[in-house]
């Protein structure tokens, strides 16, 4: 694995712009027996059998279920929709700027489970905390509760600003999975007159 950790890092400095919610013409369709997967890979985490439903908003890149236990507690589960491609290292960032979130005092998910070693299931997965709330879509028609709640995320948004990192560009995710913290490196540098470069 450490060799296509390597080739993934490698081939991810080369991309200009990468962007989750790219149109992508090369996923395949859900496997008609990924629900039962899913609900088995949450059982350890949720303590019991789930009923399992894919989100109503699609992933790009990743197939979203919502995995809901008998008593209530629920998570989402993000399948690689491309492990047929390349496994999904970057899954392994979920947790730590959850770390990094909570640090600095703002609410975040927890990340119950990353696996992309696909030892028990073909797929890279992680399994998270559901978020409590509804989404900004379901406000659209109600203008009166959608202003709050995009001033409310303005001012998240400036403080997840206001998080040092090290570093410029994509983070380098070698150092996360080895046990240490992740930087970020840029994979070119624009000179641009009058400007100085980050430090």
């Amino acid at each position: 694995m450490q060799h296509e950790l390597e080739s993934f890092c490698r081939e991810r400095r080369t991309l200009f712009y990468p962007k989750a919610d790219l149109a992508f013409g090369d996923v395949p369709g859900a496997p008609a027996d990924l629900p039962a997967l899913v609900a088995e890979l949450c059982r350890d985490v949720l303590g019991e059998a789930p009923a399992v439903a894919p989100l109503a908003e699609p992933g790009t890149f990743h197939r979203l279920y919502r995995a809901a236990a008998p008593g209530g507690r629920s998570v989402v589960v993000r399948v690689n929709a491309l492990s047929h491609l390349h496994r999904d290292f970057l899954l392994y960032l979920d947790a730590w700027a959850a770390d990094r979130l909570c640090d600095a005092g703002l609410p975040a998910l927890r990340v119950h489970v990353v696996d992309v070693s696909r030892s028990r299931c073909p797929y890279d997965y992680t399994i998270l905390e559901e978020a409590p709330g509804t989404t900004l879509r379901a406000l659209d028609a109600e203008e009166d509760r959608l202003r709050p709640a995009l001033v409310a995320l303005g001012r998240y948004v400036a403080r997840l600003h206001g998080i040092h990192t090290r570093g410029f560009g994509f983070f380098d995710v070698r150092p996360l999975i080895q046990g240490e913290a992740p930087f970020r490196c840029g994979p070119h540098l624009h000179r641009v007159p009058g400007v100085r470069s980050p430090p």
